[in-house]
């Protein structure tokens, strides 16, 4: 079994994964990416 999947999740809910995606998505949505 790979722990690929296991840090992958682990990254998607660190903190400062989640501000930067959501800084990301603010800044898509502003300028319509």
């Amino acid at each position: 079994m790979s722990l690929a999947p296991l840090n992958h999740a682990f990254i998607l809910h660190s903190r400062p994964y989640r501000e930067k995606s959501r800084l990301v998505d603010i800044f898509s949505l502003e300028h319509g990416l």
